[in-house]
């Protein structure tokens, strides 16, 4: 409003101040246009804070509503969902309502396929779990930098396409001859400058010189036209990507971080030395003059007069030359912090989960009050559990809904929080960090001609081939054998726990065959026997969730019919 106002008393006055004078005239016109430039910057700046709050404002909302059990507004990551790899559809890692919708604050392509990158491929190495905990730990206490990340994310939207035309740039040689594009440049633009100035000054007619700059530079860039618009493809319109990454490079440079992992993130990739942010700000501005010939009379004039396109595919080649090396290490380092931010995110609304401690007992698990980080701490019911050593198993029975695949699911989410770095669901948890084989979700395949049982069965060979060349393994297994009749299932999962005790694996097995649990007096040392129990009040089922020893006593499948009306 204001600036509108301006604008008309600056005309209205225009018209009595020309009766002054030329040079008072314009003077008043000077004033007035600087006036209006400043309403006009100032405009632009409240337009851009106003933006950031209110994203700030989003992200604060967000984080509120996840602490409450709504996270839907964050992305689920169905892009990673893979059958190749178990666990993640047994844990629930990818989709909605998910482990990774849960943790998931990234603001960046490439950082959300970090965090996934962590959560698909576990890293048992328990010395960069210690030092990545340390990081996430940091980053916790720095909340204003964290959403501030966030923020510069929100602002520019991304696509993974952007980063692939980059990488294809980089990697790609050039698809035009740089030094005979820079002989093309000086010659022509000197011969176009001499041209001018000798039509100026009338010793050429100027008919001359305007018909050699319609023929002749656009002639030569007809030649490279096809080439500069793949070039411009991959990389003019990348302008805002570039500035948005500067930013968040940036962000790292002027932080200071104590922990180890953080500052060799920080001083491998040269980030501490402040310079990448620049030098990615350069790209930035080369892209936007690059981006010049899409406005139609610029880009014909700069073209005409000095073969822009030329140039500033020169510009771009001299960038790359230089700085080739080091771009996607930037970009990797960018990622890292970008997924770490995400954990710490997760550990500052939870300051009461624990950070667990690797053992140097191998295949061992000792957790204190462990609960399910996507049960709401509220209904969640937390247990106590325990198994060390290799060849040890724990056989869970209990009634159906008593909470046996729940807690096979929170035992398998912990163990993949702990190896990310960071915090679990637990009071304490201690545990020898190897890789996790779960089999709780079985599906059959149409498309493949695959029978349930089949699916399974192929499943199980492929545990049993990588414990036989040697690889040590936690097993999480649910209600084995499903796709058969009862005999065959008891008898077949009999032999297969016994199989894998012999090939010294550990792990935790579900199941409703109480048979099953008649193994521990075969194997006392090798099998402990739990269970979930319901009890029966008042022609209620009453489930407490709480694991105990021992082997379980009540059913409830016939009593749940009858309730129901399918069963006299």
């Amino acid at each position: 409003m204001i600036r509108l106002i301006v604008f008309i008393i600056g005309i209205v006055l225009m018209y009595f101040i020309t009766t002054f004078g030329i040079w008072v005239s314009v003077g008043y016109f000077i004033l007035f246009a600087v006036i209006f430039g400043f309403i006009v910057y100032r405009h632009s700046k409240l337009h851009k804070l106003k933006q950031k709050l209110s994203n700030l404002k989003k992200i604060n909302e967000d984080e509120i509503a996840a602490l409450h059990g709504n996270f839907e507004n964050f992305d689920a990551g169905e892009e990673f969902i893979s059958p190749d790899n178990h666990y993640t559809d047994d844990l629930d890692i990818f989709g909605n309502g998910s482990l990774f919708q849960y943790l998931n604050r990234s603001s960046t392509i490439s950082g959300k396929a970090k965090l996934a990158h962590n959560l698909l491929e576990q890293v048992l190495d328990p010395e960069v779990i210690l030092k990545k905990q340390q990081a996430v730990q940091e980053l916790a206490k720095k909340p204003e930098w964290r959403q501030n990340f966030q923020l510069i994310g929100l602002n520019t939207s991304e696509k993974k396409e952007d980063i692939d035309d980059v990488k294809n740039w980089l990697e790609k040689t050039p698809l035009i001859n740089k030094q005979k594009a820079k002989i093309i440049v000086f010659v022509i633009n000197l011969i176009t400058f001499c041209l001018f100035v000798l039509s100026i000054f009338n010793v050429f007619p100027s008919i001359i010189f305007i018909l050699y700059v319609i023929f002749i530079p656009f002639s030569i860039l007809g030649i490279y036209f096809k080439r500069i618009n793949l070039i411009h493809a991959q990389l003019g319109k990348k302008t805002e990507l570039f500035i948005k990454y500067s930013d968040l490079i940036r962000l790292i440079e002027e932080e200071l971080f104590e922990s180890e992992y953080l500052k060799d993130l920080k001083h491998k990739s040269s980030i501490d030395q402040m310079q990448a942010s620049g030098i990615i700000k350069k790209l930035s501005k080369i892209s936007m003059a690059f981006n010049q010939r899409l406005n139609m009379v610029a880009g014909l004039l700069l073209n005409i007069f000095s073969l822009w396109d030329l140039i500033q595919y020169l510009r771009l080649e001299n960038w790359k030359a230089k700085h080739k090396s080091k771009l996607l290490l930037w970009f990797d380092v960018m990622a890292e912090f970008d997924a770490l931010s995400s954990l710490a995110c997760f550990h500052f609304n939870h300051p009461e989960y624990c950070f667990p401690q690797p053992s140097q007992t191998e295949l061992s698990i000792i957790a204190g009050d462990m609960g399910h980080p996507l049960i709401h701490q509220h209904k969640r019911i937390n247990n106590d559990y325990k198994i060390e050593g290799s060849g040890h198993f724990t056989i869970i029975t209990g009634a159906n809904m008593a909470g046996k695949s729940t807690f096979l699911r929170t035992l398998g989410t912990n163990m993949i929080l702990a190896s990310t770095g960071a915090p679990v669901c637990a009071k304490s948890f201690e545990w020898n960090p190897v890789p996790i084989f779960t089999s709780i979700r079985t599906r059959d395949s149409l498309f493949k001609n695959e029978s349930y049982f089949f699916a399974e069965l192929k499943r199980l060979k492929s545990l049993i081939e990588q414990l036989q060349s040697g690889n040590p393994m936690f097993i999480i297994l649910d209600e084995i054998l499903k796709g058969t009749n009862s005999k065959d299932k008891q008898t077949g999962s009999m032999h297969l726990i016994e199989q894998l005790i012999r090939l010294k694996a550990s792990g935790i097995i579900a199941t409703h065959d109480l048979v099953l649990g008649k193994l521990a007096e075969t194997y006392p040392e090798n099998i402990e026997n739990m269970r979930f129990e319901v009890e029966f009040e008042n022609d209620e089922l009453v489930f407490d969730y709480k694991l105990k020893g021992g082997i379980s006593q009540n059913m409830n499948a016939t009593f749940l019919m009858k309730k129901m009306g399918i069963t006299m």
